[in-house]
């Protein structure tokens, strides 16, 4: 089981959606319905994760996913970086 899983160059449709199942939710770069640049970096968090247990760090940057997960010891932040 995965609870993160970070793609580069994922598939996007004419939405600028990648896909994902129920179990997955989606962290696109803040800025990727706008931008004319095609998002080569998203990042899926497992829903097992509570939302109060993380949160996207915003980069405008199509290349770049983050987030900040907390746990007890701390917080770690996690770039996806393509």
């Amino acid at each position: 089981d995965f609870d993160l899983v970070f793609l580069q160059e994922p598939h996007i449709d004419f939405l600028k959606n990648t896909r994902a199942s129920q179990q997955w939710r989606v962290i696109y770069p803040p800025n990727h319905k706008d931008s004319p640049t095609r998002t080569r970096s998203v990042t899926l968090i497992n829903t097992r994760i509570a939302t109060n247990g993380w949160a996207a760090i915003p980069v405008n940057d199509p290349d770049i996913t983050a987030v900040s997960l907390e746990y007890d010891t701390g917080v770690i932040h996690i770039f996806n970086i393509y």
